[in-house]
């Protein structure tokens, strides 16, 4: 019984020794180039400077993919009159969104 106890003893302050502190907050320290715009120069009816490294690909429809190939993403741009056809949009914007869900992780539906 008193091993057990003197064996204890020798554990506990044995484990006290060091302290132990936190590890200090971290940041992220990314540098990118100094990105250069260039004005969109296709005609349609909105305009705004995309990244000279993006590659524009024209669609049907006012639609504009911006490409940025060095980070392999993009960005789609669309715009739509509403002349009495918000249904006929909804219903278009609904198909893209079941469109992405080959990628996307979950999207449900509300019905």
């Amino acid at each position: 019984m008193h091993k057990s106890y003197f064996f204890l003893i020798i554990i506990f302050l044995s484990s006290c020794s060091e302290e132990t502190l936190p590890k200090p907050k971290a940041f992220l320290s990314l540098e990118f180039n100094k990105t250069m715009y260039k004005e969109l120069t296709l005609s349609r009816p909105y305009a705004f400077e995309v990244s000279k490294s993006a590659t524009i690909i024209n669609e049907p429809k006012n639609w504009l993919k911006i490409d940025y190939p060095l980070i392999g993403a993009s960005v789609d741009v669309t715009y739509r009159r509403i002349d009495n056809n918000l249904r006929e949009l909804l219903i278009e914007s609904e198909k893209l969104v079941f469109k992405h869900t080959l990628k996307a992780d979950k999207i449900s539906s509300n019905d």
